[in-house]
């Protein structure tokens, strides 16, 4: 019997930078009818880091 294993598109994971990071959301802050909402990490974006 034989099988294959498919790992899936095996991605880097994306890191945002703390500071600018913190520099948007000030930001988003100051402007009307924007709004910044901190969600959980997630690997959702990763296919961003492959390039």
């Amino acid at each position: 019997m034989r099988s294959k294993i498919d790992y899936g598109a095996n991605y880097c994971e994306v890191h945002n930078d703390p500071v600018l990071t913190e520099s948007f959301q000030s930001f988003t802050e100051k402007q009307e009818n924007v709004f910044f909402v901190k969600a959980k990490e997630a690997m959702t974006g990763e296919d961003f880091g492959y390039f």
